[in-house]
């Protein structure tokens, strides 16, 4: 009988698409000095710049002037920049595929890449497989909100079992994703045994979802007593995983917890390995670096068709020193904030979005700073800096709060003339161990 990775390689080389080679090669360059790895990076920024400068219009314009062999001497990018340039970031006489991101950390906005740029991000893709010690060919589920459809084809041959994690809410609304400030999330739990079910009949080695997905279905697996659902390795991106958060992912799916830092522009800058003590920049294919407050600015060293050079991300986190026990070369980071859309557990069971209070509070300018911190289960603090927030203000963001939690958890507002904090907000979730 012919293997699914059997299979998947003919598939590939009938289809002309080169991903399996590229997804050697990266395995591959996990083996490299770091001397090997700072010049592969440099030689490939060093061909980026040159043709961005040449055959992008949007960074001839934005390069005039400036010294392109030095990366910090060009201007930062930021999301709304790049979306207000259009078709002048983009190569000409190129067949395009279309992405969207989410807009949960700035404008949304639509941005392209071509089909051999979608090969070599499929590999980066399958490469986080590697860091997590899982082979390809094993059982796995993908289970995050889905904006487009995935091949069937392609799930059968890799063996992975796709499910939509839009679909666990009763307003079929990506836990992470709230379309409204107003909607709450409420977990159907009909679609949950579902889920259970089919998770339970693939037997999967590996699920790679959202930390609130997680959080969710474990609090449900716990309080059902479900014992027969499981993972040995677990990838968690797209939020920040707190430490409670993983502590309790892991008792109950008992399995071990990897996380991966990427956005939509970028789904996989970094990752943890086996040792758990930061995640592996992914060096060969971006160049990352720490804004003086720690923005992480990253440039992509591989797509041509839209680059992003300098580009803001809207995530905070630090480089940290010393090489990997694990023994490969990557550089090591941290991150210290990002999309914030951990689960708030009230007393009475209900989930609530730390997304909806973010969203709120962002929306007026007169608040320069602000800190949440669930203390108990059934009280959250809300520190705020703000200037000249009048009294009416201050009624209608009491009123909303109240309406969306309806009086499930005490709120406060306090305000503050600092917060020990250096970042923009925080987030400090309830441990989920406590539900």
């Amino acid at each position: 009988m012919i293997s699914r990775l059997s299979l998947l390689k003919t598939s590939a080389k009938i289809l002309n698409n080169p991903f399996l080679t590229h997804y050697e090669l990266a395995k591959a360059r996990r083996m490299l000095m770091k001397s090997e790895l700072e010049n592969l990076q440099a030689d490939k920024l060093k061909k980026l710049l040159t043709h961005a400068s040449r055959d992008i219009p949007f960074y001839q314009n934005r390069f005039v002037n400036h010294n392109l062999d030095g990366i910090q001497n060009l201007p930062l990018l930021s999301k709304q920049e790049l979306k207000d340039a259009g078709n002048e970031a983009i190569k000409s006489n190129t067949k395009l595929i279309r992405k969207t991101t989410s807009g949960t950390s700035g404008p949304a906005f639509s941005f392209y890449i071509d089909k051999d740029f979608f090969a070599k991000e499929l590999a980066q893709n399958l490469r986080i497989f590697d860091f997590a010690e899982f082979e390809l060919g094993q059982p796995w589920v993908l289970l995050v909100p889905l904006r487009d459809k995935k091949n069937p084809f392609f799930s059968y041959l890799t063996n992975r079992l796709v499910l939509d994690a839009a679909m666990l809410s009763s307003g079929k609304t990506p836990l992470c994703c709230p379309k409204t400030i107003e909607e709450r999330f409420q977990p159907d739990e009909r679609i949950i045994q579902k889920f259970f079910n089919k998770i339970d009949r693939h037997k999967p080695k590996l699920i790679y979802s959202y930390p609130s997905t997680m959080i969710a279905l474990a609090t449900y697996l716990k309080n059902w007593n479900v014992r027969n659902v499981r993972a040995e390795k677990i990838i968690l991106s797209g939020e920040i995983l707190t430490y409670p958060a993983r502590k309790f992912i892991e008792e109950i799916f008992q399995g071990e917890v990897f996380e991966l830092y990427g956005t939509t522009e970028f789904p996989s800058i970094a990752q943890e390995c086996k040792i758990h003590n930061g995640l592996h920049i992914f060096i060969d294919s971006y160049y990352v670096e720490f804004a003086p407050d720690n923005e992480i600015i990253v440039t992509d060293l591989e797509n041509y068709t839209m680059p992003f050079i300098r580009y803001q991300t809207a995530d905070y986190g630090f480089l940290k020193s010393g090489k990997c026990r694990c023994g490969c070369a990557f550089p090591l980071m941290d991150i210290t904030q990002g999309r914030v859309s951990d689960l708030i557990v009230s007393p009475n069971g209900q989930f609530l979005r730390a997304s909806f209070f973010t969203t709120l509070l962002e929306k007026n300018r007169e608040i320069k700073k602000f800190q949440l911190v669930q203390e108990t289960q059934n009280k959250l603090k809300i520190y705020l800096i703000a200037d000249n927030l009048s009294a009416s203000r201050q009624g209608y963001l009491a009123r909303r709060i109240k309406e969306y939690t309806v009086d499930a958890i005490e709120i406060s507002l306090e305000f503050m003339d600092n917060i020990n904090m250096p970042l923009k907000k925080y987030f400090q979730t309830y441990p989920p161990l406590a539900v």
